[in-house]
């Protein structure tokens, strides 16, 4: 028994056809070349000497607080801006809500997603390559020729088949395919970055009122005991017959109203609790460690008089909002010639 190895290829065409082909496509290629063309999708570039004034200001520094001066030209921004606040608490919770929030990785995979499809994007201008092994076993019949020299009947065949082929993008399409892949990762991207910030701002607000609700509670219950005692004293003077009976009724009436204020800002601790919780991703029963004073927070020492414009173009809301125009400007490009110009379209493809 012997293995008869056979590859199949595709069947060229004739030098002098395939010749033909390619300089006529050659030829061509200036004339399709207009269809292409669109805008560059580059951004205004903005004046360099926008101000707010026609002088400068100059301002005293207060006590304790240094102005520092910020211009235009290098716009910087710290990311990790509220570790100048000076918490580790705050910190940690921040580094969590990050880690465990599930809306933060709902976005996350959304992200994921759409950068696969920008990367499918991309490979259609890419050659695709196909490749193939197909092994068999023949028996032929015995009333007719054999196949093998040696006469035997029964047989192995091995089939490798190789195929590479490339669809010629003349005009743009799978170039503005792909572009528009790209652009929607960028847009999904713009929204990860905009939710991560909502996220850091919310814990950071709910962290801050928390630690005020702390310090107002623990105010609120000292004038609860300064009330206890006080009505005690009253209570103790009336029975001896020093005081009447309405100063009594007066110490119990501010009593109850510092318990009410009390339990009303213990329901208001207790809120911002479970609601930290939920940002920082766990259960209201998990034990959670909060910053419970404003003292553990430090104001920074230096503050910029006034922020450049320029910062806004880090907005992830604008940069979204770029990355969707230019999604939907793509396929809008080669309109106008083909409205002017009759241009048409059709797919080339070439294959060996």
């Amino acid at each position: 028994m012997r293995s008869i190895h056979s590859i199949q290829r595709l069947h060229r065409q004739p030098q002098g056809r395939a010749g033909l082909v390619k300089w006529g496509v050659l030829a061509c290629l200036p004339l399709l070349a207009s269809c292409t063309l669109g805008p560059a999708g580059t951004p205004p570039v903005l004046p360099a000497d926008a101000g707010y004034t026609q002088m400068p200001i100059a301002l005293p520094a207060h006590a304790g607080m240094v102005i520092a001066p910020q211009t235009a030209e290098n716009p910087t921004l710290c990311t990790n801006w509220w570790q100048a606040l000076g918490s580790d608490k705050l910190n940690k919770l921040i580094a969590q809500a990050q880690a465990r929030n599930p809306n933060l990785a709902s976005q996350q995979a959304a992200l994921n997603a759409a950068q696969a499809l920008a990367a499918a994007g991309q490979s259609a201008l890419l050659p695709s390559v196909q490749a193939g092994f197909f092994p068999s076993r023949q028996s032929q019949a015995k009333g007719i020729s054999p196949t093998l020299n040696s006469g035997q009947s029964l047989f192995n065949l091995h089939t490798a088949q190789v195929q590479v082929s490339y669809a010629l993008d003349v005009f743009g399409g799978n170039q503005r395919q792909a572009q528009i892949g790209q652009a929607l990762a960028d847009q999904q991207a713009a929204l990860l970055a905009a939710a991560r910030i909502s996220l850091i701002n919310n814990v950071i607000l709910a962290a801050v009122n928390y630690a005020a609700g702390q310090d107002s509670l623990k105010l609120t219950r000292e004038v609860v005991a300064l009330n206890q005692t006080a009505l005690n004293r009253t209570q103790q003077q009336f029975a001896q017959g020093q005081v009447p009976q309405l100063n009594v009724m007066l110490a119990q009436t501010a009593l109850l109203q510092a318990q009410s204020t009390e339990a009303a800002l213990e329901k208001q601790a207790a809120l911002q609790r479970d609601q930290l919780a939920a940002l920082v991703g766990q259960y209201p029963n998990e034990p959670l460690e909060l910053p419970t004073s404003l003292a553990q927070f430090h104001l920074p020492t230096a503050l910029p008089l006034s922020l450049p414009s320029a910062l806004v173009q880090n907005r992830p809301d604008i940069v979204a909002a770029g990355a969707s125009v230019h999604a939907a400007a793509a396929p809008m490009v080669a309109i106008p010639a083909r409205r002017w110009r009759g241009c048409f379209h059709p797919p080339i493809n070439f294959g060996r």
